[in-house]
């Protein structure tokens, strides 16, 4: 009995000192629940002003929204005839609609068109087999669609310019002698061309005189098969047949045989009585075989190199 009241008088001395600290809880609580009823209350006063104050805005913006509207509907009826209906009649009017939308495809065609627009520059070598003559070409293609191309070309060879033909009489005889006079000229080349598949055919001026050409590309264009037909100094025209191999980037070797439908021969050369130094004893003509080399650069190939080089000679300047 004594062991037990002992217990109970300890268990109510702990009760009766800790009787302080848990009122001391219960008064911070019922604080915060008084604190937060007031914050509470504010809240829902700044809610219901926040609430009447967008209301006030969107009475304010009604007959903006509804001027809107209206406009809108003229707009879509077409109707009066002031702005709203004009504007209204243009907007739902189908054959206005078609001619924006064919200007519009024009436009896009020629954009794309300007955007497919691409250039080749390059230069070519040929020799000739038998007539030992070297040929120098300096050559543009111009394509400023897919399917529509221009080949300008000027070369530097032994056939010189066009040569002048005259005839004169023999004193005392019905024969005559005839005369050609060759300048040492350039000659050019001017042609429009059509891409075809892989075939394109070309014609204008070839070697200065008139001429038409066909092209055949194989291999993604590693390939280039070309035959070109146009005057000559006799009257079979000339044929050149030729075939190009790209072996490296911008690099083709090619070979083929010039002037193919005239018979082979030599044209002996008269010497000169007076002594004159002379360059050759005979002139090759007709069919002959020549092989060469061709360099073959993009637009973007030399906006590459002239920024390459323009930095170097700028680094060493």
């Amino acid at each position: 009995m004594i062991k037990v009241d002992e217990v109970t008088t300890r268990t109510a001395d702990r009760i009766a000192s800790a009787a302080p600290d848990v009122t001391r809880l219960l008064d911070r609580i019922d604080h915060a629940v008084v604190l937060a009823r007031g914050e509470m209350r504010e809240t829902q006063a700044e809610l219901v002003t926040a609430l009447h104050d967008t209301r006030a805005g969107l009475d304010r913006i009604d007959p903006q929204i509804a001027q809107a509207s209206e406009i809108l509907e003229a707009v879509n009826q077409g109707s009066g005839t002031d702005w709203k209906g004009t504007l209204g009649r243009l907007v739902n009017d189908p054959e206005l609609g078609q001619t924006l939308d064919d200007v519009a495809s024009g436009g896009r065609e020629a954009v794309a068109g300007f955007n497919r627009f691409k250039s080749w520059l390059g230069m070519r070598v040929e020799f000739n087999v038998f007539s030992r003559a070297v040929r120098f070409y300096a050559t543009a293609e111009l394509r400023a669609r897919n399917d529509k191309f221009y080949l300008v070309e000027f070369e530097r060879g032994p056939l010189g310019g066009i040569p002048n033909d005259e005839l004169s009489d023999v004193v005392g005889s019905a024969s005559y002698t005839r005369q050609q006079e060759i300048h040492d000229r350039l000659r050019f080349t001017a042609q429009f061309g059509k891409q075809l598949g892989m075939v394109s055919v070309r014609g204008g001026v070839k070697d200065s005189t008139p001429g038409i050409g066909v092209d055949a590309l194989m291999f993604e264009g590693r390939l280039k098969l070309s035959a070109d037909l146009y005057g000559s100094f006799s009257l079979t025209p000339r044929l050149k047949v030729a075939g190009a191999l790209a072996v490296f980037r911008s690099v083709y070797v090619l070979a083929g045989v010039d002037d193919a439908l005239n018979t082979p021969g030599y044209l002996q050369v008269v010497p000169d009585q007076s002594g004159a130094p002379k360059t050759f004893d005979k002139v090759r003509f007709g069919r002959d075989y020549f092989v060469g080399t061709t360099l073959s650069f993009t637009d973007e190939d030399i906006s590459v190199l002239l920024r390459l080089y323009g930095a170097l000679l700028i680094g060493l300047l």
